[in-house]
């Protein structure tokens, strides 16, 4: 696994940032609608462009098949006016909607319950300090966070030149 950050502590560097970024908002269908096809208006709270994944999730949530919804979006409005009707229609469902950087980065049911990279770094940290073991790679992507360790103590030679190191990944995901 090739990781994106150098450091353990580029990571937490960028999930610390994150972390004092990023909302949640959890509303019914009353308070969402769709604008221009790609963004989500969130009540009073702003409106936001959609990432790819939050497309998925909203079709999907909306039981519209995702290959139909990414077509509509080819005729101007014809996505926003179907997304808002059928929000509308079912305006007691509950979403709670995640938000970046100024981005709608996953739309998901309001009984979701989100574990934040930052709590999962955070509680990590100690035993992983605690541990003989190294960093070989560390990733944050708009969907995970992955950590590859490994052990320098615990490795095998299985035949000559083939070494095998023990070591986990630990991964999580904020969106679903």
């Amino acid at each position: 696994m090739k990781g994106n950050y150098s450091s353990l502590k580029e990571l937490a560097l960028e999930v610390e940032r994150i972390e004092q970024s990023k909302e949640d908002y959890v509303t019914t269908g009353k308070g969402i609608m769709m604008i221009n096809d790609d963004t989500l208006a969130i009540g009073d709270k702003g409106s936001f462009v959609m990432t790819e994944y939050a497309h998925s999730q909203l079709a999907e949530k909306l039981s519209i098949p995702k290959r139909y919804y990414d077509d509509i979006a080819k005729i101007p409005n014809l996505r926003t006016i179907n997304v808002n009707e059928l929000i509308r229609h079912n305006e007691k469902s509950g979403y709670m909607v995640r938000t970046l950087d100024s981005k709608a980065r996953a739309v998901l049911s309001n009984s979701f319950r989100p574990i934040d990279n930052y709590d999962v770094l955070m509680a990590s940290l100690p035993a992983i300090k605690d541990l003989d073991v190294s960093i070989k790679s560390c990733s944050l992507t708009d969907k995970k966070m992955y950590l590859q360790i490994v052990s320098p103590r615990l490795q095998f030679e299985v035949k000559k030149g083939d070494v095998v190191q023990w070591g986990f990944v630990m991964s999580n995901s904020e969106i679903g």
